[in-house]
């Protein structure tokens, strides 16, 4: 069956389900990796300190104590295998977070692992002074609004973050390698 994701500014995501459930679009589904709900976020109803637009620069962003625990272990062993249980918009958020913290190791092991999506190589990527990886300043900036995100899964193994900030929309690339995990795209954002 072919995947078709909706997604419409102004609707909520109630809106949303209901349409879906309702069968009022049947060739219409909300997809996400997520069993029984087809709307994925993470927003303030699991109570995820999110990014706070107070007109000023300083902006606060934390991970879940899951996604904390998952990003800890990554920054020992670098093993995606610690993602496995995680939703895109979790593995999403710690790419955020390893970029705030410096991780490089870690933001190149959140890359998918498909030969055909690799951009440059692990020791290309160490080249990279981190002055050209942006300010933490930036990187809040960037992606202010990304755990609020929804999920929107175009293939079986693509997919982007649709999220909103004060800069506009975007859309944030998730990639499913052969192990059935998600990852980074390499240059995420679109």
């Amino acid at each position: 069956m072919k995947r078709i994701a909706l997604w419409a500014s102004g609707m909520t995501i109630m809106t949303l389900v209901f349409i879906i459930c309702s069968g009022e679009h049947p060739e219409t589904k909300m997809v996400t990796n997520e069993p029984k709900l087809h709307v994925q976020t993470n927003a303030a109803s699991t109570n995820v300190p999110s990014i706070a637009n107070t007109g000023t620069q300083s902006s606060t962003f934390a991970l879940t104590p899951h996604e904390q625990q998952a990003y800890e272990a990554m920054k020992k062993d670098l093993n995606e295998e610690h993602l496995k249980e995680l939703n895109p918009i979790s593995i999403a958020k710690i790419y955020v977070q390893a970029s705030l913290d410096g991780e490089y190791d870690v933001v190149y092991a959140l890359y998918t692992d498909r030969l055909d999506r690799i951009r440059w190589s692990k020791e290309e990527d160490e080249k990279i002074p981190p002055s050209d990886r942006g300010t933490r300043e930036m990187i809040l900036t960037q992606f202010q609004g990304i755990e609020k995100g929804i999920f929107i899964q175009t293939s079986e193994d693509e997919g982007y973050i649709k999220f909103t900030n004060e800069n506009g929309k975007f859309g944030f690339q998730m990639i499913k390698d052969d192990d059935d995990i998600w990852n980074v795209a390499f240059m995420p954002i679109q």
